[in-house]
């Protein structure tokens, strides 16, 4: 999987169980490279689930993440990225 020394065992095992579910077994490991380079470009690299839009951090202490942290003001969309 591409970038997968970026990431934990788990987190990789993670992604492409949810690319199984969403997408079937044959595709999996083609939509989770797919997912990983989605990722990537929106946490800039580091793919951790508090970085969002590719550069903000949506809480100092992502142990302490809401929902509320990643709700953009005044629009109902979400700023989520990764696996939360």
């Amino acid at each position: 999987m591409i970038w997968g020394d970026k990431v934990s065992c788990v987190f990789r095992k993670k992604v492409v169980e949810i690319c199984s579910e969403l997408w079937g077994e044959d595709n999996k490991i083609k939509i989770a490279n797919g997912l990983m380079a989605v990722m990537k470009v929106e946490t800039w690299g580091s793919f951790k689930a508090h970085h969002r839009e590719g550069y903000k951090t949506a809480n100092e202490a992502p142990n302490t993440l809401t929902t509320k942290d990643f709700q953009k003001e005044k629009e109902n969309s979400s700023r989520a990225v990764g696996l939360i």
